[in-house]
């Protein structure tokens, strides 16, 4: 679990601090705030927490960010700059930190600590973008060849073709999987590296290049929890859930999220969707929930607060930007 992150002259981030729930995170705020950067780092730090990794932090923040050099993931100022960020995570009641340090020069240091161990937690990543319909080929033309598709594009394919896990399943892991199942009319077949809906009314597969990129993206959590990639002990980051998403699915999703973190899961999360977070409020005493709200200063770094419940967000931007479209929409039909 995800303890803490400090950040300090790192991409939008003069300096911030953040304390994470081990139930769900909610991360709010207009675009270019960081809010992605943030997962994406760690994931990053996660991804070399198991010792069998043989990758370094500086590969994999290359992998999953793609800048031209390392060093551009320095906040930009003029002249040489460096900066850092310090992960925390406790792993059985045991802290565990890594620090890294990065320069505008593309120097990389990261001292020795207790961070990687032979059992860590397991750490999926679901960007915006749905990958499952271009999976076949995709992971040994990554493998092979130079392609400019970010680390976590390779990483859930390889995560969603693990084969279901054996033996028997818990309830809430049953419960998930027929939320999804009824939401779908199916469940999830994988034949080589090709994905099919397996329609419950028998009549037949439907491959995903043909199934629309919400049920896709149902479809993927639905591989995820039957071959246990998000069981007790994982980390999911969902970036925008409610992408090609129906709204009257956002209750759906808001129900998804909080059963997985009943199951053990740690959750993050970020979203520009009003609705999303008004069915999350609705769930909010079940499970642990801090919102986490970024915001654009005027010296162009980024302000940074948290919260546990959502009504004590101040100027919360999805709501502010809701609101002023509603207004202007009223005072249009007005003046007709």
């Amino acid at each position: 679990m995800i303890t803490h992150i400090e950040l300090h002259n790192i991409t939008a981030f003069e300096k911030l601090s953040a304390e994470f729930s081990p139930g769900l995170n909610v991360f709010i705020g207009e675009n270019g705030t960081g809010k992605t950067h943030l997962m994406k780092f760690l994931y990053s730090t996660l991804a070399i927490a198991d010792s069998k990794e043989r990758k370094t932090i500086q590969q994999k923040l290359e992998e999953n960010f793609l800048p031209d050099s390392i060093g551009r993931l320095v906040r930009r100022s003029r002249g040489r700059n460096s900066g850092r960020f310090v992960v925390v995570r406790s792993d059985e009641g045991v802290d565990r930190s890594l620090e890294v340090k990065i320069t505008s020069l593309d120097k990389v240091s990261s001292p020795s600590s207790n961070w990687a161990v032979s059992s860590a937690e397991r750490a999926v990543y679901i960007p915006v973008k749905d990958m499952l319909a271009n999976a076949p080929g995709f992971t040994s033309l990554y493998n092979e060849h130079s392609i400019h598709f970010e680390g976590i594009y390779a990483d859930i394919i390889n995560k969603a073709l693990y084969s279901p896990a054996r033996g028997p399943r818990d309830s809430i892991q049953k419960e998930l999987l027929e939320l999804i199942e009824t939401e779908i009319s199916g469940t999830i077949a994988v034949e080589g590296e090709e994905f099919y809906l397996r329609a419950t009314d028998g009549s037949g597969n439907l491959e995903f290049t043909l199934l629309a990129e919400g049920y896709r993206k149902l479809g993927l959590l639905f591989c995820l929890i039957q071959n246990k990639m998000l069981t007790k002990g994982s980390i999911l980051f969902w970036d925008e859930p409610e992408a090609n998403l129906n709204p009257k699915m956002m209750e759906l999703v808001a129900r998804i999220l909080y059963k997985l973190t009943k199951l053990g899961v740690q959750v993050f999360i970020s979203t520009h969707n009003s609705m999303l977070t008004s069915q999350i409020k609705r769930w909010e005493e079940t499970a642990p929930t801090r919102y986490h709200l970024f915001k654009k200063n005027d010296t162009g770094s980024v302000d940074y607060s948290s919260y546990e419940h959502l009504e004590e967000v101040v100027a919360n931007p999805i709501q502010e930007a809701y609101e002023a479209l509603l207004l202007k929409q009223i005072e249009e039909e007005l003046n007709l």
